[in-house]
């Protein structure tokens, strides 16, 4: 999703893609730090950022699709 969500923002270079290729990015961040807080080293931040990029990420993704 990311890699397609950045591909399509360099053929078009429009707002939409834009939005969309920040919001994939913020979702595969959300996974990551989701990954690393259950199978590496729990933190205390992680609840926080896990759930504030998965919002902004889901917002912006679906804010992309109304351009």
């Amino acid at each position: 999703m990311g890699i397609s969500a950045l591909g399509r923002l360099e053929a078009f270079q429009s707002t939409p893609s834009m939005l969309g290729a920040l919001g994939a990015t913020l979702f595969m961040i959300s996974d990551g730090v989701l990954g690393w807080n259950k199978f590496k080293k729990p933190f205390p931040l992680a609840e926080a950022i896990i759930l504030t990029t998965y919002y902004l990420g889901q917002w912006m993704i679906a804010l992309s699709t109304l351009y």
